[in-house]
């Protein structure tokens, strides 16, 4: 990999690892489902109008229902329990957790 490449993948971890940080952060004031909703709506308010103008909306208000669905089951729910169980973990751990779902996945893939 050259420079370049380290570099970003450093910001990246950089990024995903504060993420929890700041979930800890939040959880002193808020609850978990209060974080999780900013968490939400942030990402809402800043990837929405990308999706937009790349017209990467279309023909998704028939499917209303399915991406409702599928919104509340792949993000709802775990960034409740993400924010629920930081309240008992420490953030250290959380992020160590979250990293190693790509191997039990693929542990799982094996069946």
């Amino acid at each position: 990999m050259d420079r370049r490449s380290w570099v970003l993948l450093y910001a990246l971890a950089g990024t995903w690892g504060a993420s929890y940080l700041l979930i800890k952060i939040g959880l002193r004031d808020l609850s978990p489902v209060w974080v999780a909703w900013g968490r939400t709506l942030l990402a809402a308010l800043v990837l929405l109008p990308f999706a937009a103008h790349r017209g990467a909306l279309r023909g998704l208000g028939a499917r209303w229902r399915v991406v409702g669905l599928l919104g509340f089951v792949q993000v709802v729910v775990p960034f409740t329990l993400i924010s629920w169980g930081e309240q008992e973990v420490p953030t250290a751990m959380t992020g160590i957790l979250i990293a190693s779902a790509p191997l039990y996945t693929a542990l799982l893939a094996i069946w």
